[in-house]
């Protein structure tokens, strides 16, 4: 059987995948505020209506559920291409291989195509593979009037994808 906390912990790991350790403590202090235990039930209470870290405003820090390779019909090739990206970047083995031959892993994948062709899909099944975040940029969000006000929004997204490591970013609506 699974230790107590040790259930917490995963719990607390699922639903706050990509937040900061400022958020993990602020979320843990309101769970613990009307009772003196920490339960997942109070901890997905302390979760409803929080707002992530304005670091992240430039960045939906999203809380997607796990997508399997199963659930997406189709695109067999751009699947399997994906696969051995985070295969590559994911084992130690390939990242041997990759060393011994002087050659870096690919360290991103771009995806193109017609809205509703399944890109989110694709990139959330990679970060659900890779056991990683999954940051969602969107250019309309970062593209500001202002002289550098874009290459700060832009940096803030990246600061936060570094902070969530593992991280998958996808940046959606690249032609807007």
């Amino acid at each position: 059987s699974t230790h107590p906390t040790t259930a917490l912990a995963r719990h607390l790991a699922d639903l706050t995948h990509g937040h900061l350790l400022s958020d993990l403590i602020l979320i843990l202090f309101r769970s613990s505020s009307s009772t003196s235990t920490v339960s997942p039930k109070s901890v997905s209470r302390a979760l409803l209506g929080y707002r992530v870290s304005p670091l992240l405003s430039a960045a939906a820090v999203q809380r997607v559920p796990p997508l399997a390779w199963s659930e997406i019909g189709g695109l067999t090739a751009v699947k399997a291409a994906l696969r051995h990206l985070v295969t590559s970047m994911t084992t130690s083995a390939a990242a041997l291989s990759y060393a011994r031959s002087g050659i870096a892993p690919s360290a991103g994948a771009l995806l193109y195509g017609p809205p509703g062709t399944g890109k989110t899909m694709l990139a959330r099944a990679v970060a659900t593979e890779a056991g990683a975040a999954f940051l969602s940029v969107s250019i309309g969000d970062v593209v500001r009037g202002e002289v550098g006000e874009t290459e700060r929004a832009v940096r803030a997204a990246f600061e936060a994808a570094r902070r969530a490591q593992p991280c998958v970013v996808f940046i959606d609506e690249m032609d807007a």
